[in-house]
């Protein structure tokens, strides 16, 4: 399996091992490492497409090296049952994606899986939805397939400006999720949105954004928060209106502050 929440970084950022297929940006400095280089020119998306094809049936590893990565379209990433695939940048704030103004897009990394199950792992990247210059998005990363059932990890992850939701969608996709060191900030909607689904949240920042800090969406169910600062969102904090039996809102050690609602809304 793949080491998910492993906090020291180097050449391939938080994890240990060797990438299937490494990508370089236009403006990596050492491009020697790449087996694919993106040509900067709002179709990288082409180029990061290439690499996650060349993975084999049961899934493998995607290392963008430290750069900027300009996207027109959705990067899907197919999971499904006995596939898991990851995605990995040099570090947040060292791999950079960037929608291209103006563009309308799905999301960034768009979660597919004809099968259900799987698991999707993104590490150590910004994403910046460069809702300034005009962009539409239903949020940057999120899973496509209703009762999907998959499971995603994110250590380490940036979102900023998304034009929709920042992580997640309204889509009922069951399954869960994983959020370390994750900092989601002024998307036009929610920070994170999840439906009929469980999350973990540890040291995670969900700052400025529209709508709620977090809203656990149709049918949630259990979501938990390690300490974690959810502040100055435009609604809730936290909401969680599910009516599953069951359902719950773990917070431990969190500052909840600043919020356009309440801080927690049950």
């Amino acid at each position: 399996g793949f080491p998910v929440e492993v906090i020291a970084q180097g050449q391939f950022g938080g994890g240990g091992g060797i990438p299937d297929v490494v990508v370089a940006a236009s403006n990596t400095k050492f491009k020697e490492a790449a087996d694919l280089v993106c040509p900067g020119n709002g179709l990288d998306r082409l180029t990061i497409r290439q690499a996650l094809d060349r993975l084999p049936s049961s899934g493998g590893w995607v290392h963008l090296l430290e750069g900027d990565y300009e996207i027109s379209d959705n990067v899907n990433v197919q999971i499904g049952t006995g596939r898991a695939v990851r995605v990995t940048g040099a570090g947040m704030n060292l791999t950079r994606i960037k929608l291209a103004g103006g563009v309308t897009v799905d999301s960034v990394f768009r979660i597919t899986n004809p099968t259900a199950g799987g698991t999707a792992i993104f590490d150590d990247l910004t994403i910046n939805g460069n809702k300034s210059a005009g962009t539409s998005a239903v949020s940057m990363i999120r899973v496509v397939q209703q009762a999907s059932n998959a499971s995603v990890y994110l250590n380490r992850v940036r979102v900023v400006d998304s034009p929709g939701i920042g992580i997640g969608s309204t889509v009922r996709t069951a399954g869960a999720w994983r959020f370390h060191h994750v900092i989601v900030e002024n998307a036009a909607g929610a920070g994170v949105q999840l439906g009929e689904a469980s999350s973990t949240h540890t040291g995670c920042r969900y700052t400025g954004n529209g709508g709620d800090g977090f809203n656990a969406g149709a049918l949630g169910l259990v979501h938990q928060f390690i300490g974690c600062r959810i502040d100055n969102n435009g609604d809730d904090g936290i909401e969680h209106s599910g009516t599953q039996a069951g359902a719950r809102i773990v917070v431990v050690g969190c500052a909840i502050h600043g919020n356009g609602g309440d801080g927690v809304r049950l």
